[in-house]
């Protein structure tokens, strides 16, 4: 999931009966729930290696064990700095735990979306995917975020803070291309949220820890609720595909839309290739494909895509991929095979803008003289 995601996660766990009277259990709640995303550093050693890295060793067991207590230490040093009387600043053993809590959630999360986890990193790399939530999932932000709210201080700067986080994830909800009713739902939620904190505020705030956990529970059970609506589609979707004759299917992909808890993309792999659809709920028919076969990479007759695949720069790509395919783009010098994943790219860009998520420049042998 997103960086904010993982922020409200933590910051709204913290608001329950299991951060109350514990002093820095906010902040520990908070940096542990994103903490396994430290393997964006890298990132610095350029977009492959990163693709190679991500997901992997910070969200396994190893990454799990040791960052928390990492995550503490940080957390008792500043507030050692910051209460400079030097008395106890919270109790270890349980700041230990809300950690331990904070980090667990975050591949937890990962885990319900397209793009995976590799849970049992460095053991093993194999991916998993919950094929539950998008990648950045408003309606979750909204419930975890109605948690902080609700239960916030009273006052004008903590006021200003959430208009403006209002304000930023409604542009992007407001902005994106998802269904016109989602985006009124969005808005009608705002400003319900915004009204029920001015008028209910300072009842809301009297029983903290109960609304807290009441929107975490509430989140959780919509986790839950796409979980299980997803599930249903999938099987749904193979029904239909072997009342169609659509088959052998060596791999399957329903995955969430974007706001749009009834509808769902599909990616079909069968032996030649990928056929792209989609699923809703309520329309007729249910399952809608295209026609049109996407090869797979590996099965592509040109020998330049078989070079770029094996080329090194490519390899945490490679890795990443799960229905990997190419594009082989021509140039004077000589090619460029873009390699890209079905799950993401279903509208290329014109010619002249980069589309490829890892790009192997061939150059044409030189001229005999």
């Amino acid at each position: 999931m997103d960086p904010l995601a993982h922020t409200l996660a933590g910051a709204a766990l913290a608001r329950t009966r299991l951060g109350r009277g514990i002093p820095l259990a906010a902040g520990v709640l908070i940096a542990a729930a994103n903490i396994p995303d430290l393997d964006v550093l890298a990132y610095v050693h350029g977009e492959d290696a990163a693709l190679g890295c991500r997901r992997g060793p910070t969200h396994g067991p190893i990454g799990l064990l040791l960052l928390p207590p990492l995550v503490v230490a940080v957390a008792l040093v500043i507030g050692k700095l910051r209460a400079r009387e030097l008395r106890p600043v919270a109790p270890i053993r349980r700041l230990l735990g809300l950690a331990y809590l904070g980090a667990l959630s975050h591949p937890l999360l990962d885990l319900t979306n397209t793009y995976g986890v590799r849970l049992l990193s460095p053991l093993s790399e194999r991916w998993s995917y919950g094929d539950t939530l998008f990648i950045v999932d408003p309606w979750l932000w909204l419930l975890l975020a109605a948690a902080l709210v609700l239960t916030g201080r009273a006052g004008a700067l903590p006021a200003l803070g959430w208009a403006l986080l209002a304000t930023a994830t409604s542009a992007a909800v407001l902005g994106a291309p998802v269904p016109a009713p989602a985006k009124l739902l969005w808005a009608l939620a705002i400003a319900a949220l915004a009204l029920l904190r001015w008028r209910a505020g300072p009842h809301l705030r009297g029983r903290a820890a109960r609304v807290a956990a009441t929107l975490v529970a509430a989140a959780g059970l919509y986790v839950g609720a796409m979980f299980a609506g997803g599930r249903w589609a999938r099987a749904d979707v193979r029904a239909e595909l072997v009342r169609r004759g659509v088959g052998p299917v060596e791999a399957l992909m329903v995955g969430p839309l974007p706001a749009d808890p009834f509808g769902r993309e599909v990616v079909v792999q069968v032996p030649d290739g990928y056929l792209y659809g989609s699923h809703r709920a309520f329309a007729s028919p249910r399952l809608r494909l295209g026609a049109t076969l996407e090869p797979k990479a590996s099965a592509v007759a040109d020998p330049r895509v078989a070079t770029a695949l094996a080329d090194p720069s490519v390899g945490g790509f490679v890795a990443w991929a799960r229905f990997p395919f190419a594009r082989v783009e021509e140039h004077p010098e000589g090619s460029s095979v873009h390699l890209l994943d079905a799950r993401y790219l279903r509208v290329y860009p014109p010619p002249g803008r980069r589309f490829g998520m890892a790009t192997v420049e061939l150059r044409k042998p030189a001229s005999p003289p």
